[in-house]
């Protein structure tokens, strides 16, 4: 079960606190590469919530958001309740991620322009 975008008892709207309480207005001043990831059963977080990163994404070239269908909240684990994997797939993105931004940083040529056709 999801639980509600919002706080009846507070009044308070979940876009609203994760827009004032959180580090969301200082995403702007990223000027280094960053990797932003949820996942859309995320039973947390409001799914209006994710429309924060996919905008930065779009707007800041050094953001990549990756949006899954399953992975729950903070985690993707593998494996059981009880045991899960040492390393989740999470984990494992997260790797590769920075392995592609060492190799690039070591061979600047690598980079492609998309636009470019």
């Amino acid at each position: 079960a999801r639980l509600q975008p919002s706080n009846e008892s507070s009044g308070i709207n979940a876009e609203y606190g994760y827009t004032e309480w959180s580090c969301s207005r200082y995403l702007d001043n990223i000027s280094i590469p960053m990797m932003m990831m949820n996942a859309v059963d995320d039973p947390v977080i409001a799914p209006v919530c994710s429309d924060i990163p996919i905008r930065l994404a779009c707007q800041n070239e050094r953001v990549l958001h990756v949006q899954t269908q399953c992975g729950g909240h903070l985690g993707f684990y593998e494996g059981g309740w009880l045991i899960p994997n040492g390393f989740s797939w999470l984990d494992r993105t997260l790797v590769e991620f920075i392995e592609g931004l060492v190799a690039l940083s070591k061979d600047p040529s690598m980079i492609t322009d998309s636009t470019e056709e």
